[in-house]
């Protein structure tokens, strides 16, 4: 439960800039990772981390294969969730925030009008759905 808290801390750290700017610091997000790795080493847990690193790196793949259609800085900062995560939690944490962009940008197409080619920052759907899964894990 403590590396859920983390990377809920850790979304929404950089959700703000995200919202504002649609782009997410580099340094910031590779400190982000660093510091993942440290604390899972400290806890000598280091080899789950890395797989659920993984997921982030896949999708940094994606992302370069969609030419950005999927931000370079969601996948790093999936990275460094990951890492404090492992695997399963990551991809639930993705899959939930996939789900919830999804409804909203749902709502934005039917009550606003909006085109589909609409861009939307990613890490707020990230951050609701890491506070979502906390409190899920918490009352079940």
């Amino acid at each position: 439960m403590i590396y859920m808290i983390i990377s809920f801390f850790l979304l929404l750290a950089f959700c703000v800039p995200d919202i504002r700017t649609k782009k997410l610091s580099v340094p910031a997000l590779c400190f982000a990772i660093i510091f993942a790795v440290v604390f899972r080493l400290a806890n000598k847990e280091l080899w789950g981390g890395l797989l659920g690193g993984a997921v982030g790196a896949v999708i940094f793949l994606i992302s370069l294969l969609s030419r950005g259609k999927i931000g370079k800085g969601d996948a790093l900062l999936l990275t460094a969730t990951g890492i404090f995560l492992g695997t399963a939690k990551n991809i639930e944490l993705f899959l939930a925030a996939l789900f919830l962009c999804a409804v909203w940008a749902g709502m934005l197409l039917i009550l606003r009008h909006q085109t589909k080619d609409y861009e939307m920052p990613f890490v707020p759907f990230l951050t609701a759905a890491q506070f979502l899964l906390i409190i899920f894990n918490i009352f079940h």
